[in-house]
This record gives structure tokens, sequence and C-alpha cells, in this order.
């Protein structure tokens, strides 16, 4: 078994990849001859116990007529005596049962972005020659459990059952499969000392599952949970901090990655070439720069093995939002320490401080003097504040008190519509203010995938605009105004009309500052004044 989850090629000597000569798999086809030490044919030691063969419990299918790539076709497994077919559900690791729909939606999408087809063709095809599509939706979400399993049961592919062990795998670890058993997170029990309180810290964040909930059934994704019974009283510390740039295919490629240990040694520094092509490479904060590209080699996947040599037993991973570095290197790890979730803003939950103004409020140290990051400083900045948090025996410092940030006049004349669904047109945020009374927006302005400014005249449009829309009001997590639930109608493309929810907030929190209060916070605060 593949420790992603999946199956491997099959050898003679490990047996559990390998499909059988029947269904009892006791002794091959009478022409080949009975089985006495080593088959006919094949080379020597595959039947050798101390390599893993295990011929004693039946002969298994010859891999010598498989393909250099892992897979055979139905024309020479017939000719090998081996049945013209097997249920491909006879290679997965458990069957799947009405609680597995999420898992089934994510693998039935997998399989739609990889082109997997079975008997009856890919799942579109699948859902129009069964008789169970709805319209021309192809969307898995829509359909039953039983539905998306019987596809997936039409894929013999030797990679849709790698792709199909690898995403149940991911489940099993995570203690979530069929009987809704709590997500393993909150069932980690770490050792006692100061540097297991602060992993303790870290786990414990309101927003620490969100953050760290990485999609590691993914393909090229690797998961390394250490066994918190093996871990040590006082472990290992190594800070990593990366640096991204956005292509054609992310707003996050890596591209550059540094490791450094708690003595403040540089174990490893390199930059990394991305796959897609590069739109920018934000050499403003990264001071990274096509030239500096040029005979740049490395890929990503030979800096995510890199790193992970040095991530051994007992070792805790140290960063500032360390879960946007795991994800550039499609590494899920624990245990690690996050410094942007040990330490809070006073009246703001769900803020979290940046590495600068820790850097500079606790170890009186002022990072990124031209405003360019640097990953190497980075990382050493966040393993001193750990060390200083050990010092102080991991007792939780007092709340910080928000940076006193001014908004530019021109960005109170925009509100910020997000949620918004991929590829979104800009009609849709017409549709949004058209159904409100007051200002509209004089013009809009993309900014993230997800995401658009709605420019008006005014700080007071903007205000006025924002008052008159429909939806629950709250604040996010820097205080600022905001209102989530706001409905608007999408129309487009000839497509019937959807009900879609967006949230919308405003550029600044009271009296245009950059950070406010929590709604309960500031409620709070009223009520005792």
């Amino acid at each position: 078994m593949d420790p992603r989850g999946g199956l491997v090629p099959s050898t003679p000597h490990r047996s559990s990849s390998i499909r059988t000569w029947g269904a009892e798999a006791s002794s091959p086809p009478a022409s080949r001859g009975t089985l006495v030490g080593t088959p006919v044919g094949y080379g020597q030691g595959h039947g050798d116990r101390s390599r893993g063969g295990r011929w004693d419990q039946g002969w298994r299918g010859p891999p010598s007529h498989e393909s250099t790539n892992g897979h055979s076709s139905a024309k020479q497994r017939e000719a090998m005596g081996a049945p013209r077919s097997t249920p491909p559900s006879s290679r997965w690791r458990r069957p799947f049962v009405e609680e597995d729909h999420e898992t089934l939606v994510r693998i039935v999408k997998e399989a739609q972005a990889r082109k997997f087809a079975g008997k009856h063709g890919d799942f579109a095809e699948f859902l129009q020659k069964t008789g169970h599509a709805v319209g021309t939706r192809t969307d898995p979400r829509k359909y039953s459990w039983d539905v998306l399993n019987s596809f997936l049961e039409t894929l013999n592919d030797d990679r849709a059952v790698v792709c199909i062990n690898r995403h149940q795998k991911y489940v099993e670890r995570l203690g979530k499969s069929t009987h809704g058993v709590p997500d393993s997170h909150s069932r980690r029990c770490y050792p006692s000392g100061v540097v297991w309180e602060l992993v303790r810290r870290t786990e414990a964040h309101p927003s620490f599952q969100s953050k760290y909930k990485f999609p590691a059934y993914a393909k090229g994704w690797k998961t390394d949970w250490k066994d918190p019974e093996s871990l040590p009283a006082r472990p290992k510390l190594l800070a990593m901090d990366c640096e991204m740039c956005e292509t054609a295919k992310s707003n996050k490629a890596l591209l550059s990655v540094s490791l450094v240990d708690e003595e403040g040694t540089l174990l490893y520094s390199t930059l990394v070439k991305p796959k897609a092509k590069v739109i920018d490479y934000r050499t403003e904060l990264t001071g990274i720069g096509e030239e500096d590209m040029v005979n740049v080699k490395v890929s990503r996947a030979e800096a995510s093995r890199r790193v992970r040599k040095y991530l051994q037993e007992g070792t805790v991973l140290i960063g500032h939002s360390l879960n946007h570095d795991l994800q550039a290197l499609r590494i899920d790890y624990r245990p690690v320490i996050d410094t942007s979730l040990i330490y809070q803003y006073e009246g703001l939950s769900m803020a979290l401080p940046s590495l600068e103004v820790l850097s500079s409020r606790l170890l009186q140290r002022q990072l990124r003097t031209d405003k360019k990051h640097n990953s190497t400083d980075d990382a050493k900045a966040t393993i001193e504040l750990v060390l200083l948090e050990v010092e102080r025996n991991g007792r939780p410092p007092p709340p910080l008190k928000a940076p006193e940030i001014k908004v530019e006049k021109e960005d109170l004349k925009k509100l910020l519509v997000h949620s918004l669904p991929t590829g979104f047109d800009l009609q849709l945020l017409h549709q949004l203010f058209r159904g409100t009374p007051g200002p509209v927006p004089a013009n809009f302005q993309r900014c993230r995938q997800n995401s658009a400014f709605a420019i008006f005249k005014s700080a007071e449009d903007a205000n006025l605009a924002f008052k008159n829309l429909p939806g629950v009001i709250g604040t996010d997590y820097c205080g600022r105004p905001q209102k989530q639930k706001v409905g608007v109608q999408a129309v487009g493309n000839g497509r019937r009309q959807e009900n879609l929810e967006v949230a919308v907030r405003k550029m600044a929190a009271h009296n245009g500052m950059m950070y406010g209060r929590d709604m309960k916070s500031a409620k709070r605060k009223r009520k005792s004044g």
C-alpha cells in the first residue's frame, strides 16, 4: 500500500497491490504449471520471504507483463489467463456508505479535473447513459452518494483506484470516515512542557481549524503528523518562511523558502521556479524579480522534499501564518506553532497581529525597513518570538493594542464585495446595488479572484449605500462594519436565475481607522461604560 493511500504498481513481493488469478487465487492456470519455489519466467528472489513474498498464500499474477507505468491492458491480462475485469471497488480501502457523501464529491471532482472515464464514459456521460442526469448539471454536490459511488465503480483505471484510496486514507487519518468521529485535531494530546503549551495555544485559536484544514487528499500533497505519544518534553525547534508570487494558476505560488534552527543558523534557503507562467513576482514585497530567476531550476516538489528531510521526529515547526507556507509547499504537518495565532489584539479576537508589529513591540527590532520581505529574516524573527515565550514559561501575554492606522481618504469611497463566485461577471455587482435605494457605485474594480471594489463618488455615498443594503450586520476580523448574506440575483449566459449570497464591508472602522473592535467587544465596552 502506498503511504499516500493508493495502490503501488504490481510487484511479486507486494501482494496487496497485485491482481489475483481468480476469486481464490489458490493456484495459477494449469498451463503454467504448479507453484514450486520460484514460478517459471521469474527473476531470482521474487519468491524470497525476506523481500516480502508470500507464495504460501497463493500465486499472484506475474508483473513481467505489466507496463513500466504500472498499467496493463485488457488484452495483456486476458493473455495471462486473468479475468477480463474485477470490480474496481475490490481494490478500494473500504466500501463507501451514505455518510461519505462529502468525500465522494471530492473524489468525483478530481475525476472530472483529471478526465477519468469508465465503461460509461466520464461523469457527465455516465449521468446521461444511466438516466441519473438532472438537466445539464454535472456538479457532484447535486447528486446522492449512491449515484457518485456507482460512477466510481465504473472506473477500472489504476490511476482512479490510487486516487480513491488516497482520499479514503485522508478521511481515515482525520477520523471522519463514516460515524461522525470528532476531528482528530481536538484529540491530539501533547506532552507537558512550555513548548507544547505554545502548540496547544496555536491549536486553541478559533481560526486554527479552518486555516490548517488542508486539501491533503489532493495529488501532490504529503502528510506528516507526528505521534504525540512519541514526542519529547523539549522538542527540536525549526522555523520556516516562504515568499509567494502570482501565476496563471495560483495567486500564492511558491517563490522562495528558508528554514532556520533555534540558534538562527540557516539550514536551507532556495529560490523556487513556479511551474505555471508568472504574472506578478510582487517584487515590491518579495524583493525578487524576473532577473533573479534566470538560472533557477528548483521545483516546488524538490523544495518540499528538502524541507521534509529536516522535519524529523520530535520537531516542532514554527512560522508566522505558517498555513500559507505549508499550503505553498503542499505539506500537511503537525505539530506547529503559529506566531500569528498565539498573540491577540485587544477587543479583536480574530485579528492576527503582523510579524512587523510583534517584532517591533516584543523583540524591539524593526523588520522590513525597506518594506520588502526577507524569508530568512522573517523565519529568524518567528523563532525568536517562540524562545521569548519559552523564557516566560508559556504564559499568555496580555492582548496587544491594535496599531493606529488611518485609512486613505480615497479608500473610504469604496466598499469591498467578497465571497463572490469564481469567474464572476461585474454585471453581478450592478445587480447588487440596483435593487436598493440610494447611491449606486460609479465604478467597479476587481481586486482578487472572488472579490471586487464598488467605488462611489464620495465616502458619504459609500456609507449610505452600505446602510441601505439588506443583510446580517456584524464586523470583520479587524472590527470593520460588514454585512453578510446580502442577496443578489445572478443572470447570465442564457442560464436560469440563481439567488446568491455575498458579503459587503466598509474599508474602515470608526473614525476612519483600520482597526476597530469586534461587535461583542464593543457592546461589552458600552455596558461597562
